[in-house]
């Protein structure tokens, strides 16, 4: 499992998740939360026989931190608070986490380079999570060139955006939806518009030419200003790649396509 160590996945599609809180027994109030809040997966080494794996979110009352030691029995609260005896074990790049209750709970999660594959079986409840790896280089460089507040960073940093790209008769619609808020931007290919840049507050914020225009599969944006952003969005049948680049600074996203249930 050393290999997939350290490497975080976040939580991108799933199937019966709500039917399985449900079975469960969590409230209606936590499940709301957990379909809303998109979670982050690290699996790390503590010393020679202890791991961790922790599971974060925006809200810390959501986060999950499961300490272990392979093949030892241990003592956990349940999602619906009632304590069980537990154990995990490791086969090949399969991490197999059982929890003894009336009913038992068995979480198979499954490691691979760029994605995490979670089946969790109760009763007679099958859930799966597809988790990709977390990719992105050189974001916080970026939002600190953007002058972000650390506060403003460190949300950019935890949520979990979807984008998506819209066509209304000449216009482009570009959809950007996260747990706390959604975004709609309206724009025209080739037109410069003037534009407030999201820097965290009105005092920050700064007005700057904006453009867009299409190259092949790129959507190229440009805000031209004191400090100029180039943002190159190249889309792939399986991939969205984000290039943005301010100065020296060059950060990179990777986007999948995402279906949620």
């Amino acid at each position: 499992m050393d290999k997939f160590l350290d490497k975080k996945y976040k939580l991108v599609r799933s199937v019966n998740y709500e039917q399985l809180l449900t079975e469960i027994g969590v409230n209606v109030l936590s499940r709301k939360l957990a379909k809303t809040l998109t979670s982050t997966t690290q699996l790390v080494k503590k010393n020679d026989d202890r791991y961790a794996l922790i599971t974060s979110t925006i809200l810390n009352i959501m986060s999950k931190y499961l300490e272990f030691t392979p093949n030892e029995e241990f003592e956990e609260r349940t999602m619906s608070g009632r304590k069980v005896m537990n154990i995990v074990k490791f086969e090949d790049n399969k991490m197999i986490h059982k929890q003894e209750d009336e009913k038992p709970l068995i979480i198979e999660r499954r490691f691979f380079e760029n994605e995490m594959v979670s089946i969790i079986t109760y009763g007679d409840i099958i859930c799966t999570c597809w988790c990709e790896s977390y990719r992105h280089e050189n974001l916080d460089e970026l939002l600190q060139e953007m002058n972000l507040p650390g506060w403003l960073r460190w949300i950019s940093k935890k949520l979990n955006i979807t984008t998506q790209l819209v066509k209304k008769d000449k216009d482009y619609y570009q959809l950007r939806t996260t747990a706390l808020y959604t975004t709609t931007r309206e724009f025209k290919l080739d037109v410069e518009e003037e534009i407030l840049t999201a820097d965290g507050g009105k005092q920050r914020r700064r007005k700057v030419k904006n453009s867009f225009h299409i190259e092949g599969n790129k959507l190229i944006e440009k805000q031209i200003g004191e400090k100029s952003l180039i943002i190159v969005r190249e889309y792939f049948d399986d991939e969205l790649i984000v290039t943005a680049t301010m100065g020296s600074t060059v950060c990179r996203s990777w986007f999948k396509p995402v279906q949620t249930k």
